[in-house]
C-alpha cells in the first residue's frame, strides 16, 4: 500500500505492526518512509529513534535519519527565505533609488 500512494492506510497498518512487534525494524523503516513521503519529518525521526538507540543502527536507518534531517533543514531554510522577501524588496527599492 505504500507504493500505491495510499499513505494513510499504510501508516495505519504499519502502526499496528509496530504495536504487535515493536522490535521489528522493517515496520519502523517503512513507517518512516511513509512519513517522509507525506512531509512529516518530525514523525519520521520519532519513529526511527528506537532504532538509533541500538548499539549499531543499520545503514538504512541512518540514511532515513539523514534524509529526514536534511528535509527538515531545507524546510526551515525555505521559511527563512520566505520571510526575507520583504527585506529583499526594501533593499531593491533602495538600490533603484541610488
Amino acid at each position: 500500500e505504500l507504493r500505491s500512494g495510499a499513505l494513510l492506510m499504510a501508516e495505519r497498518h504499519l502502526l499496528k505492526a509496530i504495536q504487535l512487534a515493536p522490535e521489528l525494524p522493517a515496520a519502523r523503516l517503512l513507517l518512516a518512509q511513509t512519513y517522509l513521503r507525506s512531509g512529516q519529518t518530525g514523525k519520521a525521526l520519532s519513529v526511527l529513534q528506537p532504532s538509533l538507540s541500538q548499539a549499531s543502527p543499520d545503514a538504512e536507518t541512518l540514511a532515513l535519519v539523514a534524509e529526514a534531517s536534511t528535509t527538515s533543514e531545507l524546510t526551515a531554510f525555505g521559511s527563512t527565505l520566505a520571510t526575507a522577501d520583504p527585506v529583499r524588496e526594501l533593499l531593491a527599492n533602495r538600490i533603484d533609488r541610488a
